[in-house]
């Protein structure tokens, strides 16, 4: 399906539904739910295969898995897949619950909770957490987990789950697989409300032995008995535990699961690491060293090594393999059962860390950490936004913790928008703002890890979300030497931690207001835009803030400052912080149009400037271009000097372009900058997607020529009735007026509830995150209506189609659609002509070509997409009065928003005749060229010589006469 910000499922089309599924929100703790030990639990309830009870382990055994219980409050010893998060006692489901009982852990304070991770296309999908332990062959385990699912949110349809352990060699090839019973709700319904215990004895069949995989064969080889012990194969090097959730169609439900174990009944215990909880998934670490412990309880520890992945903001991963040798890793009791390791850290780096701990018995224990230690001299947290009509409170530079709980803003003044949809958190609770507990996927600010460590259980990371264009948000923070400041004054770069879904998200710009904060009456100065993609709403990323040209923006700060963020698109906002200014020792490109800040930039010239900034001179040889893929180089015009560049190269108008432009200073230091833009002339002729066919009193094929756009992007069925507009068909006006489908359509995937914005004919539409044509701008304006804006078909389907009739001008053209696709490179859309039977359900069509896109990027990803033939080439398409075209698709997977007609090139061919003795050569003629008719007396000669002067283009014939006396020769015409 295409929707813009939304997810189609049977919960919510709200955007940020993702969110409130990831999440675990703060209530209060429950009273009565269940906690049950289920010890004995049939076979068919449970889907078992082979022994049907769970039983109590021997009782030797030594639990080998790291934080077990997941009570670290996070995945540290795990590595999770996909869809899972970590859950806590009072957490309560995404959807607030409908029975009023929150979640109760099995032990502690935490668990883990997973879910089906794709609720559109429906396919088979993999979900939980792994940890790999050293073992060896002959080794002996009893392994078991506790898991519940809720009535509130049960496991739904074909999902299921369940306990899996995987033998592997030391290449990791998969040597044995065993599994528990599968929680599903086939054949039967699984127990909802209770802790079932789920043991792991069933030998499966290993269908994949080159591979270790969830996705488990089918047929059982063996079990365990009553004894439940599982022994490792020959070969092995590594056992690993896995929670599988299995999603396999569109159903919801979700499955927590707490205090796994996989005792090691007989064998060598291999080492384990003691540092727990750690730095794993912390950000803004201010630690300036990372110790971990390596612990054999019945060994010595012979070795360790940490592989150290460093990383900035920019630039390429340094990685460092240190070993007992390497200066900078500390290293104390080697040869003893616990050894230490300590490395130092840097500031402003990311890290991502491999530690190794070995024995005498030669099992080698590994674990992972990664976090970063950015350091900014001020964090502004999204939520804590300006209250009270400007009021603020300066915070210190880490931000602080719930310095503004129960503030409220001023809509108008701290505030811009119309949230209020209730969804609010425990934060402050009384404003309009959406702010919600976060999940980050990759990272939790650490004063929060400390916090929480001191026994603070309330403030938890919180994100300003449900975000909708033209939202803003104030924040005034002072700087200066004062202590009482937040920061000191000086030149900052501004960076965000921000996520998105990824579906062609514009971002958020930011800027400064430039008077007073407190008055309705505010003017803001545009500093750059955050501009990113994602694929993930808890995903949060650095963003740094860039002007026009994609430049860092530096920004200089002193006393009292109000900073305006605005939404372009929908982001969840984490927070913003300022670094100090370090010099730019790189190329900058300080301007460039057209700069693809938009489509239709009408021009036949391109200009940009490159410049050295702090660093070395660049030389004329260091620059190099190539546009569509072709070097142009040597073709630039340049004047300037080392410092500065000014480049120009001359440009064809009605036409899309991708450029890339190289710069090497004389350091060696290089920056690459690479734009879109089109010269499309926004006169062309366009008829929108929406606008196809209608049909009333029985006669179909009815069109409307240059209609006007009336509809509403902001709410359904809103706008103005207009009889030269397609909205509100067949409200109104003309009387019953509707488009039938055969006749003036086909759709066979109706979306009723999408398309009440625009036509109510069974057809999905809606509102399309685009540029605002001209066209639009001046319809708003004519009906004193801000809202009225561009949109777009989609949901649909093959063999689909619309019937576009207009009287269109008379020319050859090129044909581009508006297009968006969201499931990766799409192909097989079609256009055709009519050729007859229009208004009827007898029609015949000619086939006139295809549109596809390799690059699509999301269904609001909008961009110009040609119409080809089968070689690949432009269609022409020669069009005069009226016509009807229809575009046909061939496949689901695209959005339509409008097609444009460009004028084809006029293909220039010279007549010959003798008027008068004289030889007359005609040649047709568009306006805004010139025509010279050059002469050479052998083809073989390369200089030609002008004849006459150049002939400016009418859009009529033009001719040149010449004498027939002389020598024989060729004559071209040249077009500029």
């Amino acid at each position: 399906m295409r929707q813009n910000d939304k997810l189609s499922n049977e919960f919510s089309e709200n955007p940020n539904i993702q969110n409130r599924m990831k999440k675990a929100i703060l209530s209060s703790r429950p009273s009565g739910l269940l906690l049950t030990r289920i010890i004995a639990v049939t076979s068919a309830l449970l889907g078992l295969a082979g022994t049907a009870s769970a039983q109590t382990g021997p009782g030797t055994g030594v639990n080998v898995l790291a934080n077990p219980g997941f009570e670290t409050d996070d995945f540290t010893g795990w590595t999770p897949y996909n869809e899972v998060v970590i859950a806590n006692t009072n957490g309560t489901y995404y959807n607030g619950g409908s029975g009023g009982s929150n979640q109760v852990t099995h032990s502690g304070s935490y668990m883990a909770k997973t879910y089906n991770d794709d609720f559109t296309a429906c396919s088979v999908n993999y979900n939980g957490t792994y940890q790999n332990v050293p073992a060896a062959g002959g080794s002996t385990y009893w392994s078991y987990g506790w898991a519940y699912t809720s009535p509130e949110d049960l496991i739904g349809g074909a999902d299921s789950f369940w306990f899996e352990l995987e033998f592997l060699n030391g290449s990791g090839q998969l040597l044995s697989l065993w599994q528990s019973g599968i929680i599903s709700n086939s054949p039967a319904a699984f127990p909802d409300n209770l802790w079932v215990e789920l043991q792991i004895t069933n030998q499966y069949e290993v269908s994949n032995p080159g591979t270790s995989t969830a996705a488990a064969t089918t047929t059982i080889i063996g079990n365990t008995g009553d004894s439940g012990i599982i022994t490792a194969p020959a070969g092995t090097s590594t056992v690993r535990y896995q929670a599988v959730f299995r999603g396999a169609s569109c159903e919801g439900g979700s499955v927590y699961y707490d205090d796994n174990y996989l005792d090691l009944v007989t064998g060598p215990t291999p080492p384990y690491f003691t540092n727990y909880p750690s730095l794993n998934n912390v950000i803004l670490v201010t630690n300036r060293s990372f110790t971990y412990t390596v612990v054999s309880p019945a060994n010595e520890i012979t070795n360790v090594q940490v592989v150290a992945a460093t990383h900035g903001f920019t630039g390429a991963t340094n990685t460092v393999t240190n070993t007992l040798t390497s200066t900078n890793l500390t290293v104390t009791g080697i040869g003893t059962g616990s050894a230490t390791v300590t490395i130092p850290l840097q500031s402003n780096l990311v890290y991502s860390l491999t530690i190794y701990g070995t024995d005498n018995n030669g099992l080698t224990t590994t674990a992972t950490e990664s976090f970063d230690t950015i350091a900014p001299s001020l964090v502004i947290e999204a939520e804590d936004f300006n209250f009270s009509g400007g009021g603020y409170s300066n915070t210190p530079p880490d931000g602080g913790l719930a310095l503004y709980t129960n503030q409220v803003g001023v809509q108008g003044i701290d505030e811009f928008g119309t949230w209020g949809n209730g969804a609010q958190g425990y934060y402050r609770p009384q404003d309009a703002v959406v702010i919600q507990a976060a999940a980050p996927d990759n990272g939790t600010e650490q004063k929060y890890i400390i916090s929480e460590a001191a026994g603070d259980s309330v403030d938890v990371p919180v994100e300003v979300g449900y975000n909708a264009p033209n939202d803003g948000l104030n924040y005034t923070r002072d700087f200066g030497s004062s202590p009482t400041n937040s920061a000191p004054a000086g030149a900052y770069r501004v960076y965000a931690r921000f996520a998105t879904d990824g579906d062609g998200n514009p971002g958020v710009g930011f800027g400064m207001v430039t008077n007073d904060p407190t008055q309705t009456t505010q003017g803001v100065l545009p500093l750059g835009t955050f501009t990113f993609s994602d694929s993930d709403w808890n995903g949060f990323d650095y963003v740094p803030l860039l002007d026009q040209y994609g430049n860092l923006v530096s920004v200089n700060l002193s006393g009292h400052e109000t900073f305006r963020e605005t939404m372009l698109g929908n982001v969840n906002m984490d927070f913003f912080m300022l670094m100090p200014v370090t010099p730019i020792l790189t190329p900058v490109l300080s301007y460039i149009y057209p700069d693809g800040s938009h489509p239709f930039e009408y021009t036949n010239k391109w200009n940009f400037t490159v410049g050295a900034a702090n660093g070395a001179g660049i030389s004329a040889s260091g620059i190099d271009v190539v546009l569509n893929g072709v070097d142009v180089t040597s073709k630039l015009t340049m004047t300037g000097a080392t410092n500065s560049w000014n480049i120009s190269y001359p440009l064809t108008v009605n036409t899309p372009y991708s450029a890339v432009i190289s710069v090497t200073n004389s350091d060696g230091l290089s920056s690459v900058f690479t734009k879109t833009f089109d010269t499309f002339n926004p006169t062309n002729f366009q008829f929108e997607a929406n606008d196809y066919d209608f049909s009333t009193n029985g006669v179909g094929g009815l069109f409307i020529d240059n209609p006007v756009p009336t509809c509403d992007t902001t709410a359904t069925e809103k706008g103005t009735f207009a009889t030269n507009s397609y909205f509100g068909y067949p409200e109104d006006l003309i009387g019953l007026a509707i488009a039938v489908q055969g006749v003036d359509f086909t759709c066979g995937s109706a979306q009723p509830v999408a398309n009440d914005y625009y036509r109510a004919d069974g057809q999905g539409s809606q509102p399309a995150s685009d540029y605002v044509r001209p066209k639009f701008v001046a319809a708003q304006l004519q009906f004193s209506d801000p809202n009225i804006g561009p949109f777009n078909l989609g949901w649909t389907t093959t063999g689909d189609w619309d019937n576009y009739t207009r009287t269109y001008p008379t020319n050859s053209f090129y044909v581009y659609g508006r297009l968006a696709g969201g499931s990766g490179a799409w192909s097989n859309q079609f256009l055709q002509i009519v050729t007859s039977g229009v208004g009827t359900s007898d029609q015949t069509t000619n086939m006139l070509g295809s549109f596809s896109d390799t690059t699509a990027a999301g269904y609001q990803a909008w961009h110009w997409v040609p119409c080809l033939d089968t070689n690949g080439s432009m269609v022409v398409v020669s069009l005069s009065g009226k016509a009807t075209l229809r575009t046909v698709c061939g496949g689901p997977g695209v959005n339509e928003e409008f097609y444009m007609l460009v004028p084809a090139p006029l293909q220039v061919n010279l007549t010959a005749s003798l008027v008068g003795g004289q030889l007359n050569i005609v040649y047709p003629t568009e306006i805004g060229h010139n025509y010279t008719l050059l002469y050479s007396p052998s083809l073989l000669n390369p200089t030609w010589t002008a004849v006459g002067s150049a002939v400016a283009g009418t859009g009529n014939p033009q001719s040149t006469s010449v004498s027939t006396t002389g020598v024989q020769g060729y004559y071209v015409v040249s077009v500029r």
